[in-house]
């Protein structure tokens, strides 16, 4: 068991400070580049659905390598070939830039333009932790020195591992209070347990917030890319058509009027045989979500897998019928193919015992026939149905 020095146990409770006020980042930083005998240091946290959350602080790294790092979008390359490195070792456990890619020699073989980047800033040597990774988030905190001081080494990797996971915590709960301090906040969790993507555009048409089921369609999908400047289609013709509803949407939005600007989109996709479709939404046609012009929302785009079968609220389900469980199943699949003998076979039951489920429904629901019921259901979903 490594013994822990008094300065390393300030360091902990700095980090935890840092929490509450963020500004203190870049002291922490230079204490752990003082401990580990690093040149540069510093901690990300990106989230390219969610940047209300991200965080970027430095330490020693000159203000024009930070320029040249966002502005050639390898703040990116460091997510998808770094974060995906890391991510094959786990979280929270410290490795190097030779762990991650064989050999310096691998870097600029796979990298070149990167490893160019990183040498001529005296970052070659590399010893990251991983706080977190996603298909489009990632954080991490990263020492570096130049080739020519050597690798990290024991030490400084028992160092960073034990900080590592009360630096976790501290982003865990920066987040949570960043998520306190928004004055929508019950709006956004809505939207986070809605089964429809919903992403959120600012007038600059740069995403502001996408909730879960947005980043899976996406991930899934593959028809849309994330670049800094906002959402991108992977086919060139049907970008072209996306960017001008996007364009319709915030000018709509922006001049405060009740039009139809914005409209649907099938995105097509090499891994899908149908498309992922999105409905463009100018947030002045969505009278109840009207408190989000204080985050500077202009535009809602919903996204819609046309393969997914319908979704019901369990909850609705259960709070407003008192269903059980299994009655809540039964209706999740009724709903989707009235067919009692195909439900049987799904959830191995006897026809009879299905029948009898759904005598139980039709009580607790004041339905008579399947008929009734299904127009029920159909009524409390809480899927999307776009308009064309």
């Amino acid at each position: 068991m490594r013994n822990i020095s008094i300065e390393e146990h300030q360091l902990i409770g700095d980090i935890y400070d840092a929490a509450l006020d963020a500004r203190l980042w870049p002291n922490i930083l230079t204490k752990i580049a003082t401990h580990t005998q690093a040149k540069t240091a510093n901690i990300i946290a990106m989230d390219q659905l969610n940047p209300a959350y991200n965080l970027f602080f430095p330490h020693n790294i000159p203000e024009q390598c930070l320029m040249e790092y966002q502005e050639s979008g390898w703040n990116v390359v460091d997510m998808k070939v770094v974060g995906a490195g890391l991510a094959k070792f786990g979280v929270g456990v410290p490795h190097t830039s030779i762990d991650v890619f064989g050999s310096i020699e691998n870097v600029q073989k796979e990298y070149d333009d990167y490893y160019g980047f990183l040498q001529k800033w005296g970052m070659t040597s590399q010893l990251g932790a991983l706080l977190d990774h996603g298909d489009f988030r990632w954080s991490v905190v990263g020492i570096h020195r130049p080739e020519e001081m050597g690798v990290f080494g024991a030490d400084a990797a028992a160092f960073l591992e034990h900080i590592t996971a009360h630096i976790r915590r501290a982003l865990q709960i920066h987040r949570q209070l960043m998520a306190v301090k928004n004055e929508n906040t019950r709006l956004y969790t809505m939207l986070d347990a809605m089964v429809t993507g919903v992403i959120l555009l600012g007038n600059d048409a740069r995403i502001h917030f996408a909730n879960p089921r947005a980043a899976r369609l996406i991930a899934e999908h593959q028809a849309i890319t994330i670049q800094q400047e906002g959402l991108r289609a992977q086919n060139s013709p049907q970008n072209s058509i996306l960017q001008k509803l996007i364009r319709g949407a915030i000018e709509t939005s922006q001049r405060d009027c009740q039009g139809s600007h914005g409209g649907v989109i099938g995105l097509n996709s090499p891994h899908r045989s149908t498309p992922l479709l999105l409905s463009i939404v100018p947030l002045s046609s969505l009278d109840t979500w009207q408190d989000l012009r204080h985050d500077n929302i202009a535009a809602a785009i919903f996204l819609t897998d046309p393969d997914q079968g319908y979704h019901l609220s369990d909850h609705l389900l259960q709070d407003n019928y008192q269903l059980s469980p299994r009655e809540v199943t039964i209706c999740q699949l009724f709903v989707n193919n009235p067919n009692i003998n195909t439900i049987a076979e799904h959830r191995g039951l006897s026809t009879e015992s299905v029948r009898t489920y759904l005598k139980a429904i039709y009580e607790k629901t004041g339905q008579h026939s399947q008929a009734e019921l299904i127009r029920l259901l159909m009524g409390l979903r809480v899927d999307f149905e776009h308009i064309r």
